[in-house]
């Protein structure tokens, strides 16, 4: 196969020669390379330029077979980019292609390949003793580029092959001899907060107080992972260093984290980040405080090397009151570097916290003269379930009696609270009524109530089911 090199658009012939090319797509594989960071501006049209520098390699096959001595145009067009820097205009005494073969006698720029422009086409001639094949292959190197697509999207690149130069210049697709395109840059945010959440639950068997309801604990328990550092590889403007964190958010403010964790059940430095796997607190980076917020993070956080791992958000709860089903997100606060356009990133899950069992509630519970009410709990599993009701009076109004309901659900069976063993309200106080709120010892699907209310003169019933947390 013969290979020839057309420089199609270049900086100056000792840059190229100076270094290798930076980024490459090869149109024939679809494969690309060279992935740049998102927050800069590689704009020249804004303050300050900072335009992809450098040698960016084309390669492709091509396309059409050409008889010794004979011209054809190549036409090269960028999509989401301009040329920051003109071509040298190419020719066999500025840019002799490198094929050993020699199988173009000449190549010449033609038209486009100057500062601002998209395109550029070039007349090349084949060898006249050897001629070309469709599979010979063809290198372009492009320069200096503007980015005036933002970063949205990948800068494409099409090459095509014509058999005329009013062809090429027409550049209609019904007309070329072969044609093919692909991304010349890809791009990709450098700077990395990276979430992966993890769940617990809390055991209804300690009403809710501690997690784990095979072994119950009020913790330190893994709620879930972060990674905040940079995306690799990815490069800045010259294609070829790595972005570093110092690039994109300030030394000095750097970022900071925040959670929306529930800290009425978190214990003293409950809710902590550790860089171990099982949230000892002999791990402890840095404990959260209550406007749930972390600063400094890079020092606190040890990802100064960005840390491949990340760090655990860990939580201890009380241990005396109820945990709360939640769910945790953590946010990204940073404040950009000079010429850097590193965002914030929204609040996002980092874990959640569940409820094993049952809980049920009854709304609205009252005493009324003439009345009497009742709750019925049944349990359709085949093991017996225990369950605690929690009653609360309305506010300025007091419970006399039976505050808490406890008992047990018999296996395929039902219980009945009713007569002495309901709550009462004193009405001296205030309204009396209140509401219940039942939580059981068993499979969700498996348990149900009613709250019932019977009028003693006219035996009219009243069934009430009583609710579930977040589905009414």
């Amino acid at each position: 196969m013969k290979k020839f090199s057309v420089r199609v658009v270049a900086l100056a012939a000792g840059a190229l020669a100076a270094g290798s090319a930076l980024a490459s797509v090869n149109l024939d594989t679809g494969v690309t390379t060279g992935t740049f960071a998102k927050e800069f501006n590689y704009s020249t049209t804004a303050a300050p330029a900072n335009p992809i520098t450098g040698a960016l390699t084309v390669s492709t096959k091509l396309g059409f077979g050409v008889s010794g001595g004979q011209n054809r145009y190549i036409r090269v067009d960028l999509s989401g980019a301009q040329l920051a820097a003109a071509s040298l205009g190419l020719g066999p005494n500025t840019n002799t292609p490198t094929d050993t073969t020699n199988a173009f006698s000449n190549a010449v720029l033609v038209a486009g390949g100057t500062i601002g422009a998209t395109y550029a086409i070039y007349q090349v001639t084949a060898n006249a003793a050897n001629g070309a094949t469709p599979a010979d292959a063809i290198t372009i190197l492009v320069p200096s580029l503007n980015i005036t697509n933002g970063n949205a999207s990948a800068v494409t690149v099409t090459y095509t092959l014509y058999e005329t130069a009013t062809a090429a210049v027409a550049n209609s697709p019904n007309t070329n001899l072969y044609q093919n395109s692909g991304a010349l840059l890809n791009f990709q945010n450098g700077l990395k907060f990276a979430l992966t959440p993890g769940s617990q639950t809390a055991a209804v068997s300690t009403l809710y107080q501690k997690f784990n309801p095979a072994a119950p604990t009020v913790g330190p328990v893994l709620i879930g992972n972060l990674v905040y550092g940079v995306n690799a590889p990815v490069v800045k403007a010259d294609g070829v260093t790595q972005v570093a964190l110092a690039d994109l958010v300030t030394a000095a403010t750097n970022a900071s984290f925040t959670t929306t964790a529930d800290f009425s059940t978190v214990a003293v430095n409950g809710l902590f980040l550790d860089n171990g796997n099982a949230c000892l607190t002999t791990s402890t980076l840095v404990s959260l405080n209550t406007a749930n917020t972390i600063g400094t993070p890079v020092t606190a956080l040890g990802v100064t090397a960005n840390t491949p791992n990340g760090v655990n958000l860990c939580y201890t709860a009380k241990g005396t009151v109820p945990i709360a089903v939640q769910t945790v997100n953590a946010a990204l606060n940073v404040v950009a570097a000079v010429n850097s356009a590193a965002a914030s990133v929204p609040a996002a899950s980092i874990g959640t916290i569940a409820h094993d069992g049952t809980q049920l509630q009854a709304p609205l519970v009252q005493t009324t003269p003439g009345f009497i009410s009742r709750f019925v709990l049944t349990n359709t599993g085949s093991t017996a379930a225990t369950y605690t009701g929690a009653v609360t009076a309305l506010a300025g109004s007091a419970v006399l009696t039976n505050s808490t309901l406890n008992g047990t659900i018999p296996a395929g069976g039902s219980s009945v609270i009713e007569g002495a063993a309901m709550p009462t309200f004193d009405p001296t106080v205030g309204p009396a009524r209140g509401f219940v709120v039942f939580t059981v010892a068993g499979p969700n699907n498996n348990i149900q109530g009613a709250y019932q209310i019977v009028n003693q003169a006219t035996g009219a019933i009243s069934n009430l089911v009583m609710v579930r947390p977040g589905t009414n």
